[in-house]
């Protein structure tokens, strides 16, 4: 069994490389507004982004991107980092699809109680905050993982919760259903969305 001790320490660090990989992105940010200053501000730019490229490979998740692929093969010591990675839930440059990568392969792992226990704790958390697309990859995770107490848990926060954040549970209890019911969900979301874009162009001229 994997040694979860480290397990809160772990999720420090992680929250710890994203904030620095925001702030180096903070930087290319800045930067890029002035490179036309003149060649002091162009140089400042330029070692802006080569940070934040060097850099990236070893902050976007720990061990980069050969622990990431080794979570495919279902090993105790990268299913525990993955499960960091979500519990922490950081928000930093395509931290989004890595999470997507990370909920799509550990569904079809085999998981501790624990992992799965600390899962459902994350997943009710993705519905506090804003939905992105992790959101859904997570919901097609728990449609497969999560117990009938997770959907109790999800049901009662979403009666306890202001609206905002009670239209977030519903849609992820909609995943109850199974993946196809979440999928389509999205799908009449993206199409209402759109329809809410393209009614609002002609409203915006006339301003």
């Amino acid at each position: 069994m994997p040694d979860r001790s480290t397990a809160g320490d772990r999720v420090r660090e992680i929250l710890a490389a994203s904030a620095q990989l925001t702030e180096l992105q903070k930087r290319v940010h800045e930067t890029v507004r002035r490179r036309d200053r003149g060649p002091e501000e162009l140089s400042r730019w330029q070692t802006a982004c080569k940070e934040f490229r060097t850099r990236y490979p070893t902050l976007f998740y720990p061990g980069g991107q050969i622990a990431l692929e080794a979570l495919k093969t279902c090993g105790p010591a990268s299913i525990e980092t993955a499960v960091d990675f979500l519990v922490a839930d950081p928000m930093h440059f395509r931290s989004g699809y890595t999470k997507e990568f990370l909920w799509a392969h550990l569904m079809k792992c085999r998981l501790l109680p624990l992992d799965k226990s600390r899962l459902e704790d994350a997943g009710l958390g993705y519905a506090r905050r804003r939905i992105d697309r992790s959101f859904w990859a997570m919901g097609r995770a728990m449609s497969r993982l999560a117990s009938s107490a997770f959907w109790k848990r999800a049901y009662d926060l979403k009666q306890a919760s202001e609206a905002e954040v009670a239209t977030r549970f519903g849609y992820l209890l909609v995943f109850k259903d199974g993946p196809g019911a979440g999928a389509e969900l999205r799908r009449k979301i993206n199409l209402e969305v759109i329809l809410a874009r393209d009614g609002s162009k002609p409203r915006d001229r006339k301003h």
